[in-house]
């Protein structure tokens, strides 16, 4: 079997300044494919991923992936280390989940104990229903506690087994993003009450 090579360049394919229109129009399909994943379109994900298995293989040695195509064994090996991973991945994300949550859940408690002016670390009876309501995203219609199980649902299994790639740049663009962005909205909230004490603190 020949060495398959990705080489996105040719004279057909090759554009401007070095760079080449087939690998840019794969970033875009790229780009494509976590936009419909994040909205759930698997279908439309499929097709475009199929596209660009089409666009890498004609860009390149179609030779090499015939040869591939031709050998069952290691097609079979092939899909199958590849679901394997899926999997794996699927339940790592699960116990991610699970871990975020309880971190998530315990800082908002220790919040609401500060806010409420409530000694010890535990709430107080008299405390449950407002914190029921505080925590309303924690629990379910009958008032049991969980989580959102989301991810539970068929799509989202699918996507993190069969799009596993793009589902773990989707994770990690996503969660990296929004630890930024709290990030600067604290550190914008200790500047204005900062300005604020400066300012009018005197009259408080």
């Amino acid at each position: 079997m020949e060495k398959m090579t990705i080489n996105f360049s040719g004279p057909i394919t090759s554009g401007i300044y070095g760079f080449s229109y087939s690998f840019l129009i794969c970033i875009v399909l790229m780009i494509t494919i976590l936009l419909l994943l994040r909205y759930k379109k698997i279908e439309a994900a499929a097709i475009v991923v199929l596209v660009m298995t089409i666009l890498v293989i004609a860009t390149n040695n179609p030779s090499s992936y015939i040869s591939l195509l031709l050998n069952p064994s290691l097609l079979v090996m092939l899909a199958a280390g590849y679901f394997m991973l899926g999997i794996i991945w699927c339940v790592a994300k699960w116990i991610i989940s699970l871990k975020l949550t309880s971190i998530e859940f315990v800082k908002k408690e220790k919040k609401f104990i500060q806010e409420n002016n409530i000694e010890g670390n535990s709430i107080p009876s008299k405390f449950k229903k407002q914190w029921r309501e505080y925590m309303k995203e924690y629990y379910d219609a009958n008032g049991k506690f969980g989580i959102n199980t989301d991810f539970l649902e068929r799509e989202s299994l699918l996507i993190a087994i069969l799009f596993w790639p793009w589902d773990i740049a989707n994770c990690v663009v996503t969660y990296a993003s929004t630890k930024l962005f709290d990030s600067f909205l604290e550190k914008l909230t200790d500047v204005l009450n900062a300005i604020s004490d400066k300012m009018i603190g005197h009259l408080r």
